[in-house]
């Protein structure tokens, strides 16, 4: 099956609610949708905050092109801007907090969606210790082993196991034989 109908069935099922799938556990899978949707979550928040900086960022152009164009009295306008002046302040710092927040746990959910990949292709070691993997157009032995092995530098081994000299050799519709037992070589 190529990666990407493989990662599509997988994500199909999990939206289902299925925690197995043939000989596979996706449990994993499930804990990597909630840290994606966090992540999502995380994007939207960071959006909001550039929308936010932006609006008050044109806010003061306004105030500024206002106060010196005299189309406000100037007295009023002095106290007009130092009240708009302390309040956008106020809201800067509130943003530089919130953002400090944000990429704390931004880096969290990306400690956690590593630790989940890990997990993940631990799974797939222990469930099975030899897999046949059908070679498709467009598919580089490199990203074969970085699917299988979590190292794209394995393709070498690849070859070797299927008796192949270059990757120049294997055509589409080969069928390789991934052995993930030497995942731990």
């Amino acid at each position: 099956m190529k990666t990407d109908d493989f990662n599509k069935e997988i994500n199909r099922l999990v939206g289902e609610g299925i925690t197995e799938y043939e000989e596979y556990n996706l449990s994993a899978f499930h804990q990597l949708k909630g840290v994606r949707q966090h992540l999502n979550l995380l994007q939207r928040g960071f959006s909001i905050l550039i929308i936010t900086t932006v609006l008050l960022l044109i806010t003061t152009a306004i105030i500024f092109f206002l106060y010196s164009g005299n189309f406000i009295k100037v007295h009023s306008a002095h106290s007009n801007l130092k009240e708009q002046s302390s309040a956008i302040v106020d809201t800067i710092e509130r943003l530089k907090t919130e953002n400090k927040l944000l990429r704390k746990k931004l880096v969290t959910l990306e400690e956690e969606s590593e630790r989940l990949n890990k997990l993940m292709q631990q799974e797939i070691h222990e469930q099975e210790s030899e897999v046949v993997h059908i070679f498709k157009k467009g598919e580089t032995l490199y990203d074969i082993a970085r699917i299988y092995y979590g190292d794209g530098s394995f393709y070498k081994q690849i070859l070797t196991d299927n008796g192949f000299k270059t990757p120049f050799d294997v055509k589409e519709g080969t069928q390789l034989k991934i052995f993930l037992h030497r995942k731990n070589e």
